[in-house]
Protein backbone atom coordinates (compact mmCIF):
# COMPACT_ATOMS: atom_id res chain seq x y z
CA UNK A 1 0.00 0.00 0.00
CA UNK A 2 1.50 3.60 -0.80
CA UNK A 3 -0.96 5.74 1.23
CA UNK A 4 -0.87 9.25 0.41
CA UNK A 5 -2.87 12.65 1.20
CA UNK A 6 -4.09 14.88 -2.18
CA UNK A 7 -5.51 18.37 -1.60
CA UNK A 8 -8.55 18.69 -3.45
CA UNK A 9 -8.69 19.96 -6.79
CA UNK A 10 -11.14 20.68 -9.76
CA UNK A 11 -9.50 17.28 -10.91
CA UNK A 12 -10.72 15.10 -7.83
CA UNK A 13 -13.48 16.73 -5.88
CA UNK A 14 -16.17 14.79 -7.97
CA UNK A 15 -14.44 11.02 -6.71
CA UNK A 16 -14.13 12.77 -2.98
CA UNK A 17 -17.76 13.59 -3.05
CA UNK A 18 -18.65 10.33 -4.16
CA UNK A 19 -17.46 8.45 -1.27
CA UNK A 20 -19.33 7.28 1.42
CA UNK A 21 -19.62 5.69 4.46
CA UNK A 22 -21.74 2.21 4.89
CA UNK A 23 -25.64 2.99 5.39
CA UNK A 24 -25.47 2.18 9.29
CA UNK A 25 -22.61 4.82 9.94
CA UNK A 26 -24.49 8.25 8.07
CA UNK A 27 -25.32 9.29 10.97
CA UNK A 28 -21.84 9.73 12.62
CA UNK A 29 -20.32 12.12 9.89
CA UNK A 30 -21.64 14.79 7.21
CA UNK A 31 -21.34 13.63 3.55
CA UNK A 32 -18.29 14.46 1.25
CA UNK A 33 -20.27 17.05 -0.85
CA UNK A 34 -21.16 19.18 2.25
CA UNK A 35 -17.55 19.24 4.01
CA UNK A 36 -15.97 20.24 0.35
CA UNK A 37 -18.74 23.09 -0.12
CA UNK A 38 -17.95 23.83 3.77
CA UNK A 39 -14.13 24.00 2.96
CA UNK A 40 -14.92 26.07 -0.10
CA UNK A 41 -16.82 28.47 2.12
CA UNK A 42 -15.00 28.24 5.49
CA UNK A 43 -11.36 28.61 4.40
CA UNK A 44 -10.03 27.89 7.89
CA UNK A 45 -10.87 24.20 6.67
CA UNK A 46 -8.91 22.14 4.41
CA UNK A 47 -10.24 19.35 2.76
CA UNK A 48 -7.79 16.13 2.30
CA UNK A 49 -8.40 12.80 -0.16
CA UNK A 50 -7.02 9.97 1.43
CA UNK A 51 -5.17 8.15 -1.25
CA UNK A 52 -3.99 4.62 -1.68
CA UNK A 53 -1.98 4.68 -4.81
CA UNK A 54 -4.47 6.17 -6.94
CA UNK A 55 -7.17 4.88 -5.35
CA UNK A 56 -8.97 7.53 -3.47
CA UNK A 57 -10.22 5.52 -0.09
CA UNK A 58 -11.21 8.11 1.95
CA UNK A 59 -11.51 12.39 3.30
CA UNK A 60 -10.68 14.40 5.99
CA UNK A 61 -11.32 17.88 6.83
CA UNK A 62 -8.77 19.49 9.13
CA UNK A 63 -8.28 23.06 10.26
CA UNK A 64 -7.64 25.26 13.15
CA UNK A 65 -10.46 26.76 15.21
CA UNK A 66 -10.88 30.62 14.63
CA UNK A 67 -12.39 30.68 18.50
CA UNK A 68 -9.80 28.99 20.42
CA UNK A 69 -6.61 28.18 17.71
CA UNK A 70 -6.48 24.87 18.31
CA UNK A 71 -6.21 22.59 15.54
CA UNK A 72 -8.76 19.99 14.76
CA UNK A 73 -9.33 16.63 12.90
CA UNK A 74 -13.16 17.57 12.37
CA UNK A 75 -13.74 14.97 9.96
CA UNK A 76 -12.22 11.83 9.10
CA UNK A 77 -14.22 8.88 6.92
CA UNK A 78 -13.05 5.52 5.02
CA UNK A 79 -15.94 4.88 2.13
CA UNK A 80 -17.66 1.50 2.47
CA UNK A 81 -15.86 -0.17 0.23
CA UNK A 82 -12.40 0.31 1.62
CA UNK A 83 -12.98 0.02 5.18
CA UNK A 84 -11.52 -2.99 7.20
CA UNK A 85 -8.11 -2.87 5.81
CA UNK A 86 -6.32 -0.97 8.51
CA UNK A 87 -6.11 2.70 6.80
CA UNK A 88 -7.44 4.86 9.67
CA UNK A 89 -4.28 4.04 11.83
CA UNK A 90 -1.76 5.08 8.86
CA UNK A 91 -3.74 7.99 7.49
CA UNK A 92 -4.10 9.42 10.45
CA UNK A 93 -0.67 9.62 10.53
CA UNK A 94 0.19 10.94 7.44
CA UNK A 95 -2.29 13.76 8.37
CA UNK A 96 -0.67 14.76 11.53
CA UNK A 97 2.51 15.52 9.11
CA UNK A 98 0.66 17.02 6.73
CA UNK A 99 -1.22 19.43 8.98
CA UNK A 100 2.40 19.95 10.86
Amino acid sequence: MKLNLRPITRDNWRQIAMLAVNENQTSFVENNSYSLAQSGFETEWISVGLYDGDTAVGYAIHGVDLENGQVWLDRFMIDGRHQGRGYPLRLQSNLSQYSS
